[in-house]
């Protein structure tokens, strides 16, 4: 499949020929929901303040949708609909396209990531069908939406996670970062042994970075990680006190941003260490280039 210069979002999709757009006033009780809806869960809390709006201002912006027999199927607008529904509108202003079912799909993930934020597991679970279904490269759904092809491949890289970490990642108890960590032992006993220590005592990124190295410095190829576990302290700051200001903070996630990978910086007196996480051999060479790039280090 061809790249798509769709990053820069819905307008790009949809396309800018205002002629090709036919609105409508269509009830709510003719449309039917987006097959490729990537998001499973819709805050209610959220759903809320947007149907206040609603009661206040009218639907500002119509809904896309396209023709499906005698109804319409969604393509994007769903939080409007919810809206709608919760304070008793029945009808909504809506724009009737001719879509096709990859640029359906690929609509509906890239409204998600840009109205609200999107689960982690949703994402790479829209990322994936994208490929499955419509033999789209890494490449491709990177270009679609707007991220980095490596934040792709890592982002599906999670759904390899045992079942249960997954749902830790869904329910906000570790996050996407923790599941790379995980990702990078071997023995799925391991994995879950970890995730719960994790979880149980509210570990941080940085910290079961450094934790996993001292439990299973050969990537899990050890006895009875049982017993390394149980003698290993919660917190590492009794080993060594990291301070990290607000100033390193912010260094870390511009630098993340700029990189389009987590970066982890931490300093303790005159000593400091910056740490850039990668998952492949051709991310690291990815990576070499893209500094030589910002620091005109080029030959």
């Amino acid at each position: 499949m061809a790249k798509r210069g769709m990053g820069r979002g819905l307008d790009a999709l949809l396309g800018d020929d205002k002629s090709e757009h036919t609105l409508r006033i269509i009830p709510l009780l003719k449309i039917v929901p987006n097959p490729y809806q990537p998001r499973k869960f819709f805050d209610t809390e959220s759903i809320a303040r947007l149907s206040e709006s609603i009661k206040a201002h009218g639907v500002l912006q119509p809904i896309v949708v396209r023709e499906k027999g005698q109804f319409y199927e969604l393509v994007s607008g769903e939080r409007r609909i919810r809206a709608c529904e919760m304070i008793g509108i029945v009808e909504i202003p809506a724009v009737v396209r001719d879509i096709a079912d990859d640029q359906m799909a690929i609509l509906a993930l890239v409204e998600n990531l840009q109205r609200e934020n999107l689960s982690a597991i949703d994402e790479a679970r829209a990322y994936l069908e994208l490929q499955d279904k419509f033999a789209m490269t890494h490449e491709d759904i990177s270009n679609a939406v707007g991220k980095s092809r490596s934040y792709v491949t890592n982002t599906i890289r999670l759904l390899q996670l045992p079942d249960e970490v997954i749902k830790h990642i869904e329910n906000n108890d570790i996050s996407p970062a923790h599941g790379r960590v995980l990702l990078s032992l071997k023995n799925i006993d391991q994995i879950l042994l970890f995730a719960k220590k994790i979880v149980d005592e509210g570990i941080s990124v940085k910290d079961a970075e450094e934790l996993k190295l001292k439990i299973f410095p050969n990537n899990g190829n050890i006895d009875s990680p049982t017993k390394k576990l149980k003698g290993i302290k919660r917190s590492l700051k009794s080993e060594k006190e990291v301070t990290q200001d607000e100033e390193l903070r912010f260094a870390e996630i511009e630098i993340s941003k700029k990189l389009k990978t987590p970066v982890h910086i931490s300093f303790s007196g005159n000593v400091g260490r910056f740490v850039i996480e990668f998952y492949s051999k051709e991310e690291l060479n990815n990576l070499v280039e893209k500094i030589f790039s910002i620091y005109g280090l080029e030959e």
